[in-house]
């Protein structure tokens, strides 16, 4: 065999070896797309201390009643009903789809939109973000 047919010989080879490569790397790539594509598996939601004096909960579709005396308030998360006995300084809520009930507030904040929050007591000062939302006097 010439020396010209080594060379056409390796170089097809190499090509063809190339080729495997590719294929494989583009095997790699499909696989990571159909992990990133797997549903995320839901979370609870949860009631935790921001600090001592607030309370936080983060979830979705969750029912929660909780008693208040003076922290700050933050829900996020979307479909949430809560309901918050005493009084609190401020509400601020983000998400969306919510039902809040409150009483004795300070101030409502809220961002996100077809949330309805009531309280009770004083006029609150409030901040409405959204859009649908109700925030109102509860009837």
């Amino acid at each position: 065999m010439g020396s010209k047919s080594i060379i056409i010989l390796l170089m097809a080879a190499g090509i063809g070896l190339g080729a495997c490569s590719q294929g494989n790397t583009q095997q790699e790539v499909s696989t990571a797309d159909n992990v990133s594509r797997a549903t995320p598996t839901a979370k609870a939601a949860t009631a935790t201390p921001k600090t001592a004096e607030d309370v936080v909960i983060n979830g979705n579709n969750t029912v929660q009643t909780q008693a208040v005396s003076g922290q700050n308030i933050e829900v996020t998360g979307d479909s949430n009903t809560a309901t918050f006995t005493g009084h609190s300084q401020e509400f601020n809520l983000t998400g969306s789809d919510n039902v809040v009930v409150l009483e004795n507030v300070k101030t409502i904040e809220v961002t996100g939109d077809n949330n309805t929050v009531t309280w009770r007591g004083s006029t609150p000062t409030v901040t409405n973000l959204g859009q649908h939302n109700v925030i109102e006097r509860a009837k």
